[in-house]
């Protein structure tokens, strides 16, 4: 279970609790590879649970992008004061990268790029118009939303907020910052002192897909404690990065972009300045 805590969230979901949601998921309609981490609710023996997940998680290769610490302001329910934790992110470029650099993978890339009509979103994109003649440039979209998970019974449901980059190409979600939302900070803010947090290392992953390059410093413009990622500042990627959809829905743009709601009486709309009077005024 430990793989799993580094890989997604340093916390309280079990390997059970996973790949439960992952069944579940895939019963409901999803699609792509969440099927193949799912595992039925009475399959309950011990130990079968974990074992799946670390089996998973040695053949799709994600023991190789290792997790970073970064620290997060929280204020957890039983505290009065607040306090920071250390949550373990996998850096969106090391991901993606270790993907571009799959056998056959490139090949694939460039061919759906070229065979898909992009809209101009993507075209008139700053990045893909610097970049050079035949250089791969990835459309790439920033998915933010939040998920529940445990039992219901006696409050023990909880929520996790996932922040994740898809790859609009093949559609593959990488998962990077996964973080209780129970530990959001309540100094007033309404969480936004965590989700900035979280939001600066998006960031900085972001802008080295942009530049297509390992990034020099970390996420706090400061050099990195391991030697791993000290040896790979400053070397391409191979491929960038335009992010060109921030995904999420009404309430997720709200809560995690620091947007007015729809209860704002001067600006509820998030796409033009109609007051709230005027909210249901169609001209």
């Amino acid at each position: 279970m430990n793989d799993l805590q580094r890989l997604f969230c340093v916390g309280d979901l079990t390997a059970k609790t996973f790949c439960e949601l992952a069944y579940n998921a895939t019963k409901a309609g999803a699609v792509g590879d969440i099927k193949d981490w799912g595992m039925a609710p009475s399959n309950d023996q011990t130990g079968h649970f974990s074992r799946h997940v670390e089996r998973m998680i040695r053949r799709r290769g994600f023991h190789v992008v290792q997790p970073a610490l970064l620290e997060v302001p929280c204020q957890p329910r039983a505290s009065r004061s607040r306090t920071t934790v250390q949550v373990g992110c996998r850096p969106f470029h090391e991901l993606l990268h270790h993907d571009v650099n799959q056998p056959t993978r490139m090949v694939e890339l460039r061919h759906k790029l070229a065979t898909t009509d992009w809209p101009d979103v993507y075209r008139n994109h700053d990045v893909v118009a610097r970049a050079t003649p035949g250089e791969l440039v990835l459309p790439l979209g920033v998915f933010i939303d939040a998920a529940q998970y445990g039992g219901a019974a006696a409050g023990r449901d909880k929520s996790i907020l996932v922040m994740s980059v898809v790859d609009l190409c093949t559609h593959t979600r990488h998962v990077g910052i996964v973080f209780r939302k129970h530990l959001q900070c309540r100094c007033g803010c309404k969480g936004y002192c965590s989700v900035y947090r979280l939001l600066t290392f998006l960031r900085w992953s972001v802008e080295s897909l942009a530049a297509g390059e390992y990034p020099m410093f970390d996420w706090d413009s400061r050099k990195f404690t391991d030697a791993a990622r000290q040896n790979l500042g400053g070397k391409p990627l191979g491929f960038k990065g335009a992010v060109c959809y921030m995904m999420a829905d009404w309430e997720g743009v709200c809560s995690h972009y620091s947007v007015p709601t729809w209860k704002s009486n001067l600006h509820c709309c998030p796409l033009c300045n109609a007051p709230k009077t005027d909210m249901y005024m169609f001209r």
